[in-house]
């Protein structure tokens, strides 16, 4: 092989003139060339051809020999090297698609992709898109990948490295690759240990290069920050809206405490009994006050009002409906049975998806957490109907207990708990199969319904205040509105040109928002198929948005690794929260219910808790070791529950939080690993969490696909 390329070679040298080259090449080889292999044939043509022959499998094993030596070498020189090796992975994938070769694409990319799914998961679906030539100009991506030269930041010495390993192993290919696509900038000669090893500590081994974004934030003076974040904006949540849920929980509270109403009570005993139970012996003398029903006045308001709320909005800033008297009522219910939180062991409730472990992509639950939408890759949508389960509320039995295990760290003192469950816990599990056709298929599982309609993957579903209509998002660039009691698809919105990746329903009212590929936010109204509102100004996909507590805002966070907070009404960016933020893109966002925090949650496996009037971070929470993917506030605001792919559910003390300001020397990116603030952390073992969130009366819902492991974990 080498003696038919060398002498094509030495033919294209001669031919080109320069005979002093081809004879110092000549008697370097002796007699190893056979110049007779390209003897008769035009030199050029004749090396092209040879050099792009199986082109596809050549660019298969050398990618693998790279990604082996880069993973291998010296933690030193790790870090930096497994930067170029995402770019060499996209760049070789499309040229093979480029050369016409399907098949070997195809198998390239399902050999390799698992190696980056965690830090660029999203382009890794654009790129599976492609895959015949002509698709190349019609992915936006794609595009934007071959119209520059992607940046590598490494040291010279480990530059050094990689250029001598590809010429000593004859990895022309990839050579050629680098030389045409990638861009290496050299800040120093040695490269930084402390920095390596703390980007060496991302899951797996995963190198996560801090992308331009970040740098562009950083790059940002302290006096642009401030231009963005000096907007007089009303924070805190509508003064209607609040005045109504305390009318009607008083009403209710009174029939409850004149009649012995236990259920307006909350079916549950005191909170100093409880406390009790748990052995709290912290002093509760200061709270002698008890009112009827049998909790204390101090906690009474605390459970009524959020944490730190911000001041009242009397008026709002977009037309709202009135208020339903009916549904406000189940939210004042639900008021009254509301369980103060605590620092005590929280109590929930986890949906493992069964049969879904590579077709769910989304869970959204409803507001009065009786319902779950999944968001299937069969562009299905299933509702599993909880309350239809009779055992919901029954706490597992020992051998079914291995899918809900608190951290025993943290159970210390539950002394009693058995096949890993604590008794104090208050870990409820269930399980739900979307591919069961009756309640037999399902083993007594909730009831599931199906919707279809859209034509690809379900990316995103959000619940409207009342429950009675689900609107969705998908790959296929539309947004449904569906009705749950008429079980059927109500309106079609052409949302985006590009995959959908996210949809909210505002809190109050028929808006809802969608963002996606095409790094957009969108504003809907139901009533609507054209967007009344179009935000820009993100610098990469918008994967998530949520809508403030008044409705007048929505928050937007992005690939970008930055959240917006966007005025409803003109569409302008009143918040823009990246100093210190995240280093990766921002994968889930949520308001506090009092207006005055928002909390992300991001690749880079760290929850942050920001302040929304001074657009400051407040503190950086770390415990997770995978990218987070939801994050929600107690009714009350004073918990905080993450949770993502690490198969783990981490609750928070958002009071404790926001008294400590975030280091103003840490670097983003890299999460702090004091986990002062944490008040719990259950794991699932075998569920990476798509959902989580608080209900109204404080229980934790969770939700995600049962992956079980190939061998029992010890």
């Amino acid at each position: 092989m080498l003696s038919t390329l060398d002498a094509l070679v030495l033919l294209h040298l001669k031919e080109q003139g320069y005979e002093a080259a081809a004879e110092a090449m000549q008697k370097a080889l002796g007699n190893q060339v056979d110049t007779a292999a390209a003897s008769g044939d035009s030199s050029r043509p004749s090396l092209l051809r040879y050099l792009t022959r199986r082109g596809g499998e050549r660019r298969g094993h050398d990618y693998a020999i790279i990604s082996e030596w880069a993973r291998g070498t010296l933690a030193e020189y790790k870090v930096e090297l497994c930067r170029v090796l995402y770019p060499l992975f996209a760049f070789c994938y499309l040229d093979i698609v480029a050369s016409g070769e399907r098949d070997c694409a195809a198998s390239f990319f399902e050999t390799f992709h698992g190696d980056h799914s965690l830090v660029h998961r999203e382009e890794l679906n654009q790129l599976r898109q492609v895959t015949a030539p002509e698709q190349e100009r019609q992915n936006e991506y794609v595009t934007r990948l071959r119209s520059r030269r992607y940046e590598v930041e490494m040291s010279a010495f480990s530059r050094t490295l990689l250029l001598h390993f590809m010429h000593e192993h004859d990895l022309l290919l990839l050579l050629d690759t680098v030389n045409r696509h990638l861009k290496i900038k050299l800040p120093t000669l040695q490269p930084d240990p402390v920095a390596a090893e703390a980007e060496d500590s991302t899951p797996f081994g995963l190198s996560a290069p801090r992308s331009a974004a970040n740098v562009l934030w950083d790059q940002l003076d302290e006096s642009e920050v401030s231009a963005h974040n000096s907007a007089a904006v009303g924070w805190g949540p509508l003064a209607a809206v609040l005045g109504k849920h305390k009318t009607l929980a008083s009403a209710l509270g009174g029939r409850a405490a004149a009649g012995g109403d236990a259920s307006a009570r909350g079916k549950d005993v005191s909170v100093a009994e409880r406390k009790r139970r748990r052995g709290d012996t912290r002093a509760d003398s200061s709270r002698t006050d008890a009112r009827p029903d049998g909790r204390g006045e101090a906690e009474a308001e605390a459970e009524e009002l959020p944490f730190a709320q911000a001041e009242l909005v009397t008026e709002s800033r977009v037309p709202l409906p009135p208020l339903n008297d009916k549904v406000e009522k189940e939210f004042a219910k639900d008021a009254v049975k509301r369980v103060a939180m605590t620092r005590a062991e929280p109590t929930a409730l986890l949906l493992s998806v069964l049969d879904a472990k590579h077709t769910l992509c989304a869970i959204s639950f409803s507001n009065d957490s009786a319902t779950a939408a999944c968001g299937c890759a069969d562009a299905a949508i299933r509702l599993c109907l909880l309350k239809s389960q009779q055992n919901t509320r029954q706490k597992p039995k020992p051998h079914a207990a291995d899918d809900a295990k608190p951290n025993a760290a943290n159970n210390s003192a539950n002394s009693s708990a058995t096949d890993g469950v604590a008794s104090d816990a208050n870990v409820w599990a269930t399980s739900a199969n979307l591919n069961g056709s009756s309640a037999e298929d399902r083993s007594g599982g909730p009831e599931v319904i199906t919707f279809r309609g859209h034509s690809g993957p379900v990316y995103g579903c959000s619940f409207s205040r009342d429950d009675n209509f689900l609107v969705s998002c998908s790959q296929d660039g539309t947004a449904r509105l569906w009705g749950l009691t008429q079980r059927a698809c109500l309106v079609r919105y052409d949302a985006h040109a590009t995959p959908v990746w996210s949809v909210a329903f505002s809190p109050i009212g028929t808006f809802f928002a969608t963002c996606g590929h095409d790094r957009s936010l969108r504003l809907w109204s139901a009533n609507k198929t054209q967007p009344i509102r179009m935000m820009l100004g993100h610098h990469a996909d918008v994967r998530c948005a949520a809508f403030h507590p008044n409705a007048s805002l929505v928050a937007s966070g992005s690939d970008d690794a930055s959240v917006r907070v966007w005025d409803v009404q003109n569409a302008e960016c009143v918040r823009l929260l990246c100093r210190k933020g995240h280093g990766g893109g921002v994968c889930c966002i949520a308001f506090s219910h009092g207006g005055a925090f928002l909390c992300s949650g991001g690749e880079d496996c760290a929850v942050l808790l920001w302040k929304l009037k001074e657009g400051r971070l407040l503190s950086r929470l770390a415990t997770h070791s995978r990218p987070v993917w939801c994050v929600g506030f107690s009714m009350e605001d004073a918990c905080l529950v993450s949770a993502g792919a690490d198969c783990a559910l981490a609750v928070w003390d958002v009071r404790a939080a926001a008294e400590a300001d975030a280091d103003a020397d840490e670097a983003p990116g890299h999460a702090d690993p004091d986990t002062k603030f944490l008040v719990s952390k259950l794991y699932t073992k075998f569920t990476p969490l798509l959902a989580a969130k608080f209900s109204r009366t404080n229980l934790i819902v969770a939700a995600g696909p049962f992956t079980q492991a190939a061998s029992k974990p010890r």
